[in-house]
């Protein structure tokens, strides 16, 4: 019998099966990095930080209005031109509780302006109240609330609806509320008839020596003088006070 010479190879590490290669690791984690085509967009350089635009504040807002750049009604035709010779420094709508305006101004009680009696009253009056609007862009004014010395307030609720006595809804021409229908109820106002300032509207309010409603010749204003005319916003129902 011949004798067969068998000669077996030993590859030491190899195997059949192809060699697996262990995905990579992040460092001390078990999680697999993410291949390119996985991973998460790029984001930007954490050295750039968004910068949010400054806040800028809003202009200020005017609290004079010059009489000349209204349209004056009911009252003297150069009733701008009378000289301020009293400052407004309080405005008080529902002043303690009383429907009307009140104001206090330098001139009301020190060195007042002296009283006038119109024709066929039994009294004196000490100043007229007006106010301004601002109606389309343009502005409208009259002084029409007469006030004798003594008397807190005049012009009831601005903000009431004469017809339910509560808080005017219907505002600007055609309304039913008190500026509109006791204040400037007819013609003689031109465009401030029937007009109603809304809630939270800005408006003017200004003092006028003696009487000057109905009387444009200035006749019944022993001194022809009159306040500045100070910028507030149309009250609630419930009114308001403004300092200066």
């Amino acid at each position: 019998m011949k004798n067969t010479l068998i000669c077996i190879f030993v590859c030491v590490g190899c195997s059949s099966a192809d060699p697996q290669v262990p995905p990579p690791h992040d460092a001390g984690t078990d999680a697999p990095v993410q291949s390119q085509k996985d991973a998460a967009p790029a984001t930007k350089d954490a050295s750039i930080v968004d910068q949010a635009a400054p806040d800028v504040a809003p202009p200020p807002q005017p609290t004079t209005l010059d009489l000349h750049d209204a349209t004056i009604f009911d009252n003297p035709s150069n009733l701008a031109d009378w000289p301020i010779t009293t400052e407004i420094t309080e405005v008080d709508f529902e002043y303690n509780g009383k429907d009307g305006v009140h104001v206090e101004f330098s001139k009301k009680d020190d060195g007042s302006w002296p009283d006038v009696t119109p024709p066929g009253w039994d009294g004196p009056l000490e100043y007229t109240l007006g106010m301004a609007e601002n109606i389309g862009g343009k502005w409208y004014a009259s002084a029409a609330m007469e006030y004798w010395r003594g008397l807190d307030v005049q012009g009831g609720n601005v903000a009431s609806d004469v017809t339910t006595l509560g808080q005017c809804t219907q505002f600007g021409q055609g309304s039913s509320c008190q500026v509109a229908k006791n204040w400037y109820y007819d013609g003689r106002w031109g465009t401030l008839t029937g007009y109603q300032p809304a809630t939270g509207e800005t408006i003017g309010v200004f003092v006028v020596a003696g009487n000057v409603r109905g009387v444009t010749d200035g006749s019944q204003s022993p001194v022809q003088e009159r306040s500045n005319v100070v910028l507030v916003q149309m009250p609630d129902f419930a009114g308001a006070k403004y300092t200066f």
